[in-house]
């Protein structure tokens, strides 16, 4: 198209207020006939794909099971938790029992566990021990009895 036409072109479309020139019908059907057969090849191509992985698949023998065990036996560990925010709730209600009641921690060396609430008071009334040394300017040395797992 010369120059002239895109101008005659170009000043029809801005009277009108819109693209004068039609679309090429057989542009058009010939791109969405080609979209349509490459469609139509992939699927072709992807379903033999398939049914040879099917058919191979079907020929061989089963793959054999990664361990066999009876029913009742519980699998080995780490197992998947059935339902976590259960455990994790009797873990917390636990922990709170703990935390709210009286119970030795070492027997032997006459060490016990005395309800948060009660630890919070008793610090509020006498207050934090002193530092002797002086040395530790962020705060006094505390220690924490630990539980050992096979003492309660």
């Amino acid at each position: 198209m010369s120059n002239k036409q895109q101008a005659e072109v170009l000043q029809e479309s801005l009277e009108h207020g819109h693209e004068v020139r039609d679309a090429n019908p057989w542009n058009v059907a010939l791109y969405g006939g080609g979209m349509l057969t490459l469609i139509i090849m992939v699927g072709l191509v992807f379903s033999v794909i398939v049914y040879d992985i099917m058919v191979r698949a079907s020929r061989g023998a089963p793959p054999p099971p990664q361990f066999q065990m009876p029913q009742n036996e519980l699998p080995p560990a780490p197992r998947l938790e059935e339902h976590p925010w259960l455990d994790l709730k009797d873990l917390r209600d636990a922990e709170t029992r703990q935390l709210e009641s009286y119970g030795w921690v070492d027997k032997e060396h006459g060490v016990v566990r005395i309800p948060i609430e009660r630890a919070m008071d008793l610090i509020a009334q006498r207050g934090l021990p002193a530092n002797p040394g002086g040395s530790n300017p962020s705060g006094p040395k505390t220690s924490v009895p630990s539980q050992s797992p096979g003492k309660k």
